[in-house]
């Protein structure tokens, strides 16, 4: 039986800790984060702004989500 082509078995995929189900998939460069909030105003209008941080991050995953560019982990790369 093979394993199943998830976050946990792709070698793109940093796992955050030991025993963490969460990690980064640094299958391509990091983006630059964008946040968006929003408040209301007077009048029921609602005032949007947009923030862009100084900071960039990879796509945060759990273990067991997918996507089209799995690449299975080489011996050498397996925790």
């Amino acid at each position: 039986m093979t394993a199943r082509a998830t976050c946990a078995s792709c070698r793109w995929w940093l796992r955050h800790e030991p025993f963490h189900v969460y990690g980064d998939c640094r299958r391509f460069p990091p983006l630059n984060t964008l946040s968006v909030s929003g408040r209301e105003v007077m009048g029921g209008r609602v005032e949007v702004s947009m923030v862009s941080h100084p900071q960039a991050s990879w796509p945060n995953t759990h273990e067991s989500d997918w996507c089209g560019e799995h690449a299975p982990r080489e011996e050498e790369d397996k925790p």
